[in-house]
């Protein structure tokens, strides 16, 4: 898996846990139907926010890094597997492991 569809699988996740608590449900407490119904819920507001898209988006913005060029800042766009290790430290930093409570 990529690391953008990953991203995109643990925000829906979170997503998922999220919608459960606001329904006041504890995400422990729910079976596996219950669970789907809610990560259902999260993949179709993934969709309509254009989530992996955006996150796509913000992949190629975290690839490029602006540089001082006569006197003027110009972005550059960094090569190989720099360019891939700050794609992925940015976006990580949109997702993290925080628990939703509920």
């Amino acid at each position: 898996m990529s690391a953008q569809h990953e991203l995109l699988a643990k925000a829906v996740e979170r997503a998922a846990r999220t919608s459960a608590a606001a329904y006041g449900s504890e995400w422990s407490a729910l079976d596996e139907e219950e669970r789907d119904r809610h990560r259902a819920l999260a993949r179709r507001w993934a969709e309509f926010l254009g989530l992996d898209a955006a996150i796509g988006a913000l992949s190629t913005i975290a690839t490029k890094t602006p540089v001082e060029a006569d006197g003027a800042i110009a972005i550059r766009t960094i090569d190989g597997d720099d360019a891939q290790l700050v794609a992925e430290e940015t976006l990580a930093g949109l997702v993290h492991d925080e628990t939703v409570e509920g």
